[in-house]
């Protein structure tokens, strides 16, 4: 069976990350005594020092969706624009011969 992998807040990421700056802890002494690895551990150190705070690192991961969800709202609109000014250059040059044809055929008499 797989191991079930274990969700950590904020709060306990940041906590654990403060303990490495308590005198005479080490990587892996905090890492055994949380029940972590030493690597997760030094990931979280180092996201926080990039980060700022892992709240920060939140933000900036919404920031990055809603930037995301921005860029295709707007190449959604950037598309329907260019159909509706195909749309009013054909109705500026007229209906189409064909499409008269068409329409006079079924015309009621």
């Amino acid at each position: 069976m797989g191991r079930h992998r274990q969700k950590y807040t904020d709060e306990f990421k940041a906590a654990a990350v403060e303990r490495l700056y308590e005198p005479g802890a080490t990587q892996g002494s905090v890492a055994k005594e949380l029940g972590i690895t030493g690597t997760q551990l030094k990931t979280w150190r180092l996201e926080i020092e990039a980060f700022g705070s892992m709240e920060a690192k939140r933000r900036q991961k919404a920031d990055a969706a809603e930037l995301e969800r921005f860029r295709k709202e707007n190449k959604r609109l950037a598309e329907e624009n260019e159909i509706l000014q195909i749309g009013e250059q054909a109705n500026a040059t007229g209906p189409s011969a064909p499409a008269n044809a068409f329409f006079a055929a079924r015309a009621v008499k």
